[in-house]
């Protein structure tokens, strides 16, 4: 039986690392669906709440579907994110029907809770 070798990913899906870590593991991922991509409420995102959903998504990982994730200032920070630019783009997520807030920590010095919402889908297009 010979073993199949895991392929280099694509240059164009990665950064100045090729995906890989210092001891050659590969780095944590996102999938993104064309659907997605191309859905006109997902387009229509500003950049910020663009690069947050996806952190987010990030950061969520593969867990069951109604598993509450914190994103916290340090962790949006490591994407690009300011503190400003982080609380306009959750606002507009919520607003928009992407995410929702599940826990508000702000007065336990603790970072929020969040879950993803299919609200957004329910509404008509933009």
């Amino acid at each position: 039986m010979s073993s199949t070798k895991k392929k280099d990913v694509p240059f164009w899906k990665t950064g100045r690392t090729s995906g890989k870590s210092p001891n050659g593991s590969r780095l944590p991922h996102v999938e993104l669906y064309a659907d997605l991509l191309q859905d006109p409420a997902f387009a229509g995102l500003t950049g910020s709440a663009y690069k947050t959903y996806i952190g987010m998504m990030r950061e969520r990982g593969q867990q069951s579907e109604n598993f509450a994730f914190a994103f916290p200032r340090r962790v949006a920070e490591k994407y690009g994110i300011s503190e400003d630019s982080l609380r306009r783009a959750v606002k507009e997520l919520e607003q928009k029907g992407f995410i929702k807030c599940c826990a508000h920590n702000s007065n336990l010095r603790k970072a929020d809770l969040y879950q993803f919402s299919i609200e957004w889908k329910q509404k008509e297009p933009p």
